[in-house]
């Protein structure tokens, strides 16, 4: 009988981290699809989006008739009303608007965060992104040589208020083909040092191979327009002739090659727009001499970084009690202090 594999050989491990379910137009079988899957967890297709099919992917042909690109960039999170419900405060964002638990620079325990994680998390850095040379440089030093060009640099995930992260790095994800790849949710990619954004920062270390909670799987349309993520998370490629308009039908100053998130209702484009928020490219590395080239995007980061908002009521300089309004100016308000762990 033939001797079968050892889980715990080197060998083993290193081929099973590589192995890659097909996206459709493959000439792998599904019964081949699955055994891969089975094999391997974490490259699993997980989504609540109905074009999208767990043994598949996206089939972009039917996609992309179905579906016209976004021309607007007008983010619900950032309008008042959307954490109320029948004029309520939603339970879900009572940490955000009452004590400011979930504030981007909520002092609550911060002296703890900075001192216990990296002791529990072995690895892990903080960065003060007032002044992110050092960091950007950390950061682009594993992009891979197959990472497709939309997807270098550094990426600024601007408007994404309700989450505590405001860096990734896209390139450093293992990219199987020039359409399709795997990002660790756990390396270059920041989480606020509060609260809030420890319980981001420590889930997808404690599961690594989770398809959704420790990664998040790319896959690129043929077009270049669309890039579907685990989940029912969608991103839209702006392209060079695109006018994108704000809600009052003003254009926008949107450099091509700006990755748009957008969440729909059950993920479907043809449903309720209910999240939106840009991934803005701050900084990339010269193709010839390697160098750090920072871009416009960086100024209007730079400048949130620095922004000090007014509170009626306030504790050690984040708000209490806000409301609608003061909430959505407060999160022009931006925390220096991240953590992070550099991909080994």
């Amino acid at each position: 009988a033939q001797a079968k594999p050892n889980p715990n050989c080197e060998r083993t491990k290193c081929r099973r981290r590589f192995e890659f379910p097909p996206f459709r137009n493959s000439s792998t079988s599904v019964a081949q699809h699955s055994e891969m899957q089975n094999t391997s967890g974490k490259w699993r297709i997980v989504t609540r989006n109905p074009n999208v099919s767990t043994t598949t992917g996206v089939d972009w042909e039917k996609w992309e008739a179905q579906h016209e690109p976004p021309t607007v960039y007008d983010p619900p999170q950032l309008k008042t009303g959307y954490y109320r419900t029948g004029g309520k405060v939603d339970p879900r964002w009572c940490a955000m608007l009452c004590c400011s638990m979930a504030d981007s620079r909520s002092p609550w325990c911060r002296p703890c965060i900075t001192a216990c994680v990296p002791c529990c998390i072995f690895g892990t850095k903080f960065v003060d992104l007032r002044e992110p040379d050092d960091f950007f440089a950390t950061v682009l030093r594993e992009e891979s040589p197959d990472a497709p060009d939309v997807m270098r640099g550094v990426f600024w995930m601007q408007d994404n208020v309700t989450a505590p992260e405001q860096i990734i790095t896209l390139s450093d994800a293992e990219w199987r083909t020039p359409s399709s790849g795997l990002k660790s949710t756990r390396y270059n990619w920041t989480r606020d040092s509060t609260c809030w954004g420890l319980s981001f920062y420590c889930m997808p270390h404690f599961k690594p191979d989770h398809p959704e909670i420790g990664n998040v799987r790319i896959e690129i349309s043929p077009s270049g327009k669309w890039i579907w993520m685990q989940g029912d998370q969608l991103v839209y490629i702006v392209q060079p002739h695109d006018v994108i308009r704000d809600g009052a039908g003003q254009p926008l100053d949107m450099p091509a090659g700006t990755l748009m998130r957008l969440t729909y209702n059950g993920g479907d484009p043809k449903n309720k727009l209910n999240y939106q928020y840009l991934l803005s490219r701050v900084a990339f590395k010269h193709s010839k001499d390697g160098a750090i080239v920072k871009t416009a995007a960086y100024e209007v980061f730079q400048q949130q970084l620095r922004y000090e908002p007014v509170y009626r009521c306030s504790c050690c300089g984040v708000g209490l009690c806000l409301n609608d309004d003061e909430f959505i100016t407060a999160t022009k308000s931006l925390s220096p202090s991240q953590m992070y762990m550099p991909k080994p």
